[in-house]
């Protein structure tokens, strides 16, 4: 007559039984109420919640991996690519690029980096060009240098020449001297492009020039 439920087995079958005095003075028969219930039931009901709350849980779970394997990914391999181009250009290729796919931080630093290269490879071509420029120029030097040491050395001959020449021979010894002179201007103006000696400054007739 106790609330309490009590568990035994019933026909080979585990079943829990309730029961509960009705407090009444009247039949005997109906005096207690007793509820019987199969366990087996209750087990499998509790074996199905179990195993719908572990699968809920294992999708869920790989839900929560997917979504975080592709928020990684989205930052990871952006990133990824920004580092192979920087590890180019410190290789010293200028031909990479990179894709600023998406929007925000990255898409503007794969955008600057591009503009970066860019510049990069058009400030070394032009320090390319002046390289050879200065070059060419000290070569000009060296070489006008080596023609200026013989016309030196000759011009003072065809000058007594001319001193002593004949009316026939002086026209060509003129001829020769205005030859030297010509070749002194070119000679020093490839010294001076060699040198880069600066221009020098004097006071003049600016309308003159004008």
């Amino acid at each position: 007559t106790s609330d309490a439920p009590m568990r035994m087995e019933l026909a080979g079958e585990p079943v829990v039984i309730v029961a509960r005095a009705l407090g009444s003075a009247g039949d005997a028969r109906t005096a207690t109420v007793v509820l019987a219930g199969s366990l087996r039931d209750a087990r499998s009901a509790a074996r199905r919640a179990a195993l719908g709350v572990g699968l809920a849980v294992l999708v869920a779970g790989a839900l929560l991996f997917a979504l975080q394997y592709l928020l990684v990914r989205g930052v990871t391999e952006p990133v990824r690519r920004l580092v192979a181009m920087a590890d180019g250009i410190a290789a010293g290729r200028r031909d990479v690029r990179a894709e600023p796919a998406g929007g925000g931080e990255l898409a503007a630093l794969a955008t600057s980096l591009n503009q970066m290269t860019a510049r990069l490879e058009s400030y070394e071509a032009e320090l390319a060009d002046r390289s050879r420029l200065a070059a060419l120029g000290e070569l000009s030097a060296r070489i006008a240098h080596e023609i200026r040491n013989p016309l030196a050395a000759r011009k003072p001959h065809l000058q007594r020449l001319a001193d002593s020449a004949t009316a026939a021979q002086a026209a060509t010894v003129t001829r020769l001297l205005d030859e030297v002179g010509r070749l002194e201007l070119i000679v020093a103006s490839s010294l001076a492009l060699g040198g880069g000696q600066r221009a020098a400054k004097q006071p003049g007739d600016l309308v003159a020039v004008v």
